[in-house]
């Protein structure tokens, strides 16, 4: 069980820098015409991966389709939330809860909101301005339903303060 804990966070942990890491270099401009698109398949330690599987030039939607959503890729978002989620499938269940767990209904989400983004709408929808709103807006939510996962797990995992009920009008009474 303390391992399982132990690589979740290190899995909620390495969602925070991938989808920071994306939002700076992938929301404004043309990041194919200035290198940041190497830049990112590098730091995702994914240069290979997209060589191999893309063999053109690198373009936005397949380097967000390989560092968010490709559960096959290590370091994707998508990989780090399949790991979570069967750490959290095989850790100790809440015995005063007949419902999924908190943690694992975001996880939950979280998953399905990755599969389902449209990458290439993603890439090509910008402002006025040439930022990608829409890209940035999906990334920050990433990162928050991670600190939301993380903070469920020490609610369930970590806080040992039992819930006190408050005594209603009639009881205090006696």
């Amino acid at each position: 069980t303390g391992g399982r804990l132990l690589d979740s966070g290190r899995r909620i942990e390495r969602c925070d820098p991938t989808a920071k890491v994306v939002r700076e270099l992938a929301t404004a401009d043309d990041p194919a015409e200035d290198g940041s698109l190497d830049l990112l398949l590098e730091l995702g330690d994914s240069a290979m991966t997209y060589r191999t599987r893309y063999f053109a030039t690198v373009q936005l939607p397949a380097v967000l389709d390989l560092l968010i959503a490709d559960d096959t890729n290590p370091r994707s978002l998508a990989f780090q939330v399949d790991v979570l989620l069967d750490h959290l499938a095989s850790l100790p269940p809440d015995v005063d809860v007949a419902r999924l767990p908190r943690q694992n209904y975001l996880a939950e989400e979280m998953r399905s909101v990755i599969r389902l983004v449209d990458m290439s709408r993603l890439a090509v929808e910008t402002d006025g301005r040439g930022r990608r709103v829409r890209l940035d807006r999906f990334l920050r939510d990433q990162q928050e339903s991670a600190e939301s996962i993380s903070d469920a797990l020490a609610q369930t995992y970590f806080t040992h303060v039992l819930a006190v009920r408050s005594r209603g009008p009639a009881e205090s009474r006696t």
